[in-house]
Formats: structure tokens, sequence, C-alpha cells
């Protein structure tokens, strides 16, 4: 069975343009710290329950897409982003 690719940042921005000031932004290994942050800040309940992997940098290591990956992991992670300042996220997931 062929696995599904991942489409590229790019595709993804095209299909949800960002207002101007904004932008996305994959995650590399340096950012898995400020996304943890900002989860736990947003989510305070997020640390009980399935989702709770959003809070462990193992989970991204093992799992999320980051910059540099060959897109061969089953979990998507978008920062979206106002110039350098994280201001949400979106993930999506291979089943």
């Amino acid at each position: 069975m062929n696995q599904m690719e991942w489409p590229s940042l790019e595709e993804l921005t095209a299909w949800a343009p960002m207002p101007v000031g904004y932008g996305y932004k994959m995650p590399a290994r340096e950012d898995i710290p400020q996304l943890i942050a900002a989860i736990e800040t947003w989510y305070p309940d997020i640390a009980i329950g399935a989702a709770s992997g959003y809070t462990r940098m193992q989970f991204y290591e093992d799992k999320v897409v980051l910059q540099g990956d060959d897109g061969r992991k089953d979990t998507v992670v978008v920062m979206y982003m106002k110039g350098e300042q994280l201001v949400g996220m979106a993930s999506m997931e291979r089943e």
C-alpha cells in the first residue's frame, strides 16, 4: 500500500491564505518548547487525554513532521505566526 504524502507548506498556504502580516511555519526542533508552552497556556486541560502528546517533546520527535524531515510521520503541525510571534496552531493526523 502506498503511503499518503502530506501537502507542502506552500500548498497549505495556497488553500488558506493568511492576512497581511501573518504566515504559516512548519515547526523546527528548536520551536517545540515554545509550541508546547503556548499549547499548555491556550488549553490548560490538554494534559489529560489523547491530545496530551502535544505537551511532550518526544511526541514531536517521534510523530510530527518537522522542518527537514522526509514527511513520513503521521502528524503535521502548522504554526500560525504574526511576524516572529506564535499566535496559533493546527494539526492533522494520518490514520
